[in-house]
Formats: C-alpha cells, structure tokens, sequence
C-alpha cells in the first residue's frame, strides 16, 4: 500500500534487533533520499504497519521471538492492503536456498549483510517499481 504522495520520499520501516544495523540502514536510507522510521523485532515491526503506514519494509531474518519470516507473513496476512507491501530481507543468510524461503515467504527482494550501498539501493528501486514508486537518481557518490 504505497502512502507516499507523488512528490514525497518514500517511507521506509527498517526492521532489526540490532541497534548498530539499524543505524547502519537508516544511514543508507537517508544517502537514499528515503524517510525511516524503525522497529526492533518482528512483532513491533507488524503493531507498526498497523499504526503507520509504509512504502517498503527492510526485514531482518533472524531476531529473537517472532522471527523476519514469520513477521513478514503476519504482516501480509493483516488484510488486502498489507498483502502487496514490499518487504525484503535484510541478511547475512543470503545463499539461494534462503532466498527461495524468503520468496516463497512472500518477501520481494534480499540484500545481504554487511549492506551495501549499492546493493540496497537497487533492491528498494525494484521493489518500488513493482509497487509502482520511484526513489532519487543515483549521486556520484552512490555509483563509485
């Protein structure tokens, strides 16, 4: 469910139990021109879409309690508005076998751990673009 108007930045909730990777990701979303908000595990992360909405999510896999799977399936099961809210994972486990229970989780996109830049960037434009939103041009600093 897209939120932001044509002119706004896309609204991004990141989505880890880490404090220093969710800082990590905020940064990167900045540099991307991308408004954040964040959430510490995967039960705030669906208590979150439900109060706020979003234009993508960025997913840790593994979190204590409710995991980055079962918390992107609980958010897609809050109804039809949620069921096409890009979500992609954000993780050190990104080996194709974990890409396909990611995808067969309904999670749109992954991006391996330590993030890169560019990496992400191209990860959150596909994702936008299936939802039918854009994020800035690449800076020359963001090409290199």
């Amino acid at each position: 469910m897209p939120v932001s108007g044509q002119d706004a930045r896309p609204h991004v909730l990141i989505v880890d139990d880490n404090e220093l990777n969710l800082h990590v990701a905020e940064a990167c979303c900045d540099l991307l021109h991308l408004t954040s908000s964040v959430a510490r595990s995967g039960a705030e992360a669906v208590q979150a879409v439900q109060a706020q909405a979003f234009d993508l999510i960025l997913m840790d896999i593994r979190m204590p309690g409710m995991d980055g799977v079962e918390a992107a399936r609980a958010i897609h099961g809050l109804g039809h508005a949620f069921q096409t809210l890009p979500i992609i994972a954000v993780t050190a486990e990104a080996d194709p076998a974990d890409a396909r229970r990611y995808a067969a989780a309904g999670l749109c996109g992954l991006v391996s751990k330590p993030i890169q830049l560019r990496e992400l960037r191209e990860a959150i434009a596909s994702a936008l673009a299936n939802a039918d939103r854009a994020i800035a041009p690449p800076t020359a600093s963001e090409s290199r």
